[in-house]
């Protein structure tokens, strides 16, 4: 994905996805409400075969038209993210730190960059050329996403134990949880802002007006590794974004949410 535009159009199709709460919808609709929110059909369309050409959704004929569903990486990455908003905590550490080291030739630039992303949608950060780390094993997950490596190429997992302020210090220069910190008060602060303003009734404009205020939350709460608690500071501003999103959603979620599981609804009918 080599431009900012194509990034931004994954993640409002994933976030498409979880307003409808499924993994798996129908063309169709997504291209519908891809044009609600301002994406012309056509390029709605080569978004959903590009990410189907690379392995994040999978389609499944349904006469004349198709459904997607979301799979491999991006669908996991998908699910962390949602489990974030809901605030459900991340899994029990064991206190190490998991390392990928790798060595890829520059002849092999692009089997470099997949490992990278397919790390980064693991939740590994980098922290330094040739290793990542993270706090949970996900090398089964990225080495399945990878496939082959070339030859005189090479990638190795491991782990990396150390003491807690050492890895503390660490996360906090891997994941660069300041900026990171900043972020989420600048964005908390913008949904706080926004609390009053009421919601359209159901339709086009509810669901355009829930997607401007919330998706960048979850754009940003996608790149929000799940760290333990042990690694982040009591300041650490989270709690505060998930509280403003929470009441976004209870004031917004009815009108938007009605619209697009009507349209569900009524396409399961068809």
């Amino acid at each position: 994905m080599e431009s900012e535009e194509q990034p931004n159009l994954v993640s409002t199709v994933l976030f498409l996805f979880g307003i409808a709460q499924r993994e798996r919808l129908p063309g169709t609709l997504l291209i519908r409400w891809l044009g609600d929110v301002g994406v012309p059909a056509t390029t709605a369309r080569s978004a959903l075969a590009r990410m189907r050409a690379q392995g994040a959704l999978r389609s499944h004929r349904q006469g004349r038209t198709s459904d997607y569903e979301l799979t491999g990486l991006l669908g996991d990455s998908f699910r962390r993210t949602r489990d974030t908003a809901s605030s459900e905590p991340a899994g029990a550490w064991s206190g190490d730190l998991h390392v990928i080291v790798f060595s890829i030739p520059e002849a092999h630039r692009g089997a470099r960059d997949r490992l990278r992303r397919a790390a980064r949608l693991a939740g590994y950060g980098l922290l330094q050329p040739g290793v990542m780390v993270a706090v949970q094993d996900r090398w089964p997950q990225v080495s399945a996403e990878l496939g082959p490596l070339p030859q005189h190429a090479h990638a190795l997992p491991g782990r990396l134990p150390l003491p807690l302020e050492r890895a503390r210090c660490l996360a906090a220069d891997v994941w660069h949880l300041d900026h990171l910190s900043e972020q989420v008060n600048r964005v908390a602060e913008r949904l706080e802002r926004a609390a009053a303003t009421p919601s359209p009734a159901a339709g086009p404009d509810a669901l355009r007006r829930y997607v401007g205020l919330t998706l960048p939350v979850y754009r940003l709460l996608s790149s929000i590794p799940q760290l333990p608690p042990e690694l982040l500071g009591d300041d650490w501003p989270l709690p505060r974004l998930l509280r403003a999103l929470a009441r976004t959603r209870a004031d917004h979620w009815d009108s938007a949410g009605r619209y697009v599981h009507g349209l569900l609804e009524t396409d399961r009918h068809h």
